[in-house]
């Protein structure tokens, strides 16, 4: 949901759509997910490996 947010323009509510949950669950991932990159560097270091692959088709 993270990548989703970061790398399309879709909004929170189609993006809840896609994986089937409300948008306030959304909303809730990608801000859990934005704390714990802050608090750990090797985790946000994760997500920028997957931000990476995902954004070079693999």
């Amino acid at each position: 949901m993270y990548l989703s947010r970061e790398l399309t323009d879709l909004s929170l509510l189609k993006i809840a759509t896609q994986f089937e949950k409300d948008h306030s669950t959304v909303l809730y991932g990608i801000d859990k997910i934005r704390k714990d990159m802050e608090s750990d560097p090797a985790f946000a270091q994760e997500v920028a490996l997957l931000r990476g692959k995902v954004e070079n088709n693999g």
